[in-house]
């Protein structure tokens, strides 16, 4: 990821994570950070969410929004 994006994600307000397609996380802002990084469960629950929107890019479709509490993600 170029400089330039790392800076403009840096300073989101949201939580942003870029993923490659076996669902590794490439890049997590401080946002994200602050919500996934307090045990394994958590990210165990995280790749719950991932899964299904990898394997939706992965045949070409669209990835929906996904709500959690009052937001889209």
């Amino acid at each position: 990821m170029t400089s330039q994006y790392v800076a403009f994600f840096q300073h989101f307000t949201d939580a942003v994570a870029i993923f490659d397609l076996e669902g590794s996380i490439l890049y997590m802002n401080p946002i994200f950070q602050g919500l996934f990084h307090a045990n394994e469960w958590d990210r165990m629950a995280l790749l719950r969410v991932i899964d299904p929107m990898l394997e939706a890019v992965k045949n070409g479709e669209s990835v929906p929004s996904y709500r959690t509490g009052d937001k889209n993600i």
